[in-house]
């Protein structure tokens, strides 16, 4: 009865006895091993195992029949069948015990699993392959990571001295200014100092005089005026200091108007002594702008100095330069534009292309960094430097400063 059972199996079953020997294979087990039925029955099992399994089977047999359940064979073991005609293919096994009429045997269903053997090993190749080429190709971005850093931290100390030159140049600029100031400087502190000794030298006199009684409460006021003058003097002083000084970029919210009048000032006695009037017009309620006051003053200065230069040549009537502030939309919160216009002989379109660049100028003495140097402070800061000549008569160059957030 058990014989119809097995061969109406899907698998490949060979039934043994206790003793290892074949009693029974199905029509699918013929196939997979190559035997028929009736040459391999009465034979023992290792016969369908390579050689180097059937030594140590026959002990696994006998432990199987002293206590017979159903359990597949361990599949670490690496199974393998072999045919006939000395192949070999893997397989799987499951046991079961069989029994009848007091009876027990060994049910082995058998599966050949070369195909899945095969598809497990190619995909167990393809995960090492996979694993080592991830392995070369991380140790190939670790090596482009260390050279992409240190090409940055090149590029980060090469921008850290091109901004250390930059400084440096700056500072060599507002000491080349600073000097052509001289006569300006001179002159502004004349006038404090020459009115600290009049009020000095009347206070002397009336308390030299014997023949007044001098009341020493009538010449507080000739000694307060003297520390006004002083005071004025050591404002002009700091002032001129302040604009010379070398510090590292320092950026603040300033007051667009205060820092415009005091870059003014500096320049305002050198306009007036060549007969120029120079003018400050500034939009109401203008923002404040976060900026190094310093190095914006420096790009105002120089751009009023050229523009007294090109106005005191052209000899225009009247001789007029224009300092406008004021305020656009663009950009996040709006710009503050600040436009120095002059009375020169404007410039012509390929002047215009070439101005900016280092080195250039029209001076028979000049350096031909300023505006370079000006336009690099400019945009340093977020803004833009430009120029138009596109009037009748003079140019202007304008500087845009992003306005700082409403606090």
């Amino acid at each position: 009865m058990f014989r119809d059972l097995i061969e109406a199996l899907p698998d490949a079953l060979v039934v043994t006895d206790s003793d290892g020997q074949i009693a029974h294979i199905n029509a699918l087990a013929e196939a997979m091993f190559g035997y028929c039925c009736d040459e391999i029955i009465g034979q023992q099992v290792e016969q369908l195992m390579p050689e180097r399994f059937r030594g140590a089977h026959g002990a696994h047999h006998a432990s199987y029949f002293e206590a017979p359940r159903i359990r597949p064979l361990n599949e670490c073991m690496g199974l393998y069948g072999q045919h006939k005609e000395g192949h070999e293919f893997a397989i799987e096994i499951y046991l079961s015990p069989l029994r009848e009429r007091g009876n027990v045997w060994g049910l082995a269903a058998i599966r050949d699993i070369s195909a899945r053997k095969k598809m497990e090993d190619e995909l167990r190749c393809a995960r090492d392959e996979l694993e080592l080429r991830v392995e070369a190709r991380t140790v190939e971005l670790a090596r482009i990571n260390e050279s992409l850093r240190r090409e940055m931290d090149e590029r980060n100390r090469m921008a850290e001295q091109a901004r250390q030159l930059n400084a440096e140049l700056a500072h060599v600029s507002r000491l080349s200014i600073l000097g052509e100031m001289t006569s300006g400087m001179a002159h502004e502190l004349n006038q404090p100092l020459a009115a600290i000794s009049n009020y000095a030298q009347g206070c002397v006199r009336r308390m030299r005089n014997e023949n007044e009684d001098v009341d020493l409460q009538s010449i507080i006021p000739a000694l307060e005026r003297v520390t006004a003058e002083a005071s004025r003097a050591a404002e002009i002083i700091a002032r001129f200091r302040q604009f010379a000084r070398k510090e590292a970029l320092q950026k603040q919210r300033v007051t667009m108007a205060e820092l415009v009048h005091r870059a003014v000032d500096l320049e305002r006695f050198e306009a007036e002594a060549c007969g120029l009037q120079l003018h400050v017009e500034l939009q109401a309620e203008l923002p404040d702008v976060l900026v190094d006051e310093i190095q914006i003053q420096q790009v105002m200065v120089n751009l009023v100095r050229n523009a007294i230069e090109v106005t005191k040549i052209a000899a225009t009537v009247p001789p007029s330069i224009f300092v406008k502030v004021y305020r656009t939309n663009d950009g996040e919160n709006g710009n503050v534009v600040v436009a120095v216009e002059d009375s020169g002989h404007g410039f012509s379109e390929q002047l215009g292309q070439q101005m900016f660049q280092p080195f250039f100028t029209t001076k028979p003495e000049g350096l031909g960094m300023g505006l370079s140097i000006s336009r690099s402070i400019i945009e340093a800061h977020g803004g833009r430097l430009w120029a138009d000549s596109s009037q009748k008569s003079g140019a202007t160059f304008f500087f845009s400063l992003p306005a700082s957030e409403e606090v």
